[in-house]
């Protein structure tokens, strides 16, 4: 048996994120909302208290029982995000908030330059098929 917390940032608040896999397979998994950024004194006193307020769910239980209404994602699915939310937590602790700040501006700079070009092959794209459909017109007419 083998336990995971990770730690990351969901745009808004600070989440953890705890499973439990048994064999390959996740057992249980459960998420606690720490809000602001937690430093690493904060979430070893949290886990020496015991985990408090952190809600977690039996998946094992909710997968034999087939209860319609609790449809228990793919655990192959459930360990991929794990490990993206873990990447992402590990990226997010290296960079500050002005960093961040940047990064978010190449990525639009980067989006407005995409659709610039998009754009302006477009409308190449058109004027050619313009001058064909001209050109075409002006060998009908004749002399």
């Amino acid at each position: 048996m083998s336990s995971e917390f990770v730690i990351y940032f969901n745009g808004q608040l600070w989440a953890g994120l705890y499973s439990e896999i048994v064999d390959g397979h996740i057992v249980r998994i459960g998420r606690y909302v720490f809000g602001v950024e937690p430093s690493a004194a904060e979430v070893y006193q949290w886990v020496a208290e015991g985990s408090p307020g952190l809600k977690v769910e039996d998946v094992s239980n909710q997968q034999a029982s087939g209860h319609p209404s609790l449809k228990a994602k793919n655990p192959k699915r459930l360990l991929r995000e794990i490990r993206k939310a873990h990447v992402k937590a590990a990226s997010n602790n290296r960079e500050t908030a002005a960093q961040a700040c940047l990064r978010q501006q190449v990525e639009l700079g980067k989006r407005v330059a995409k659709s610039a070009t998009k754009q302006r092959r477009n409308e190449q794209s058109q004027q050619k098929f313009a001058q064909r459909r001209l050109k075409r017109k002006e060998k009908h007419r004749g002399h």
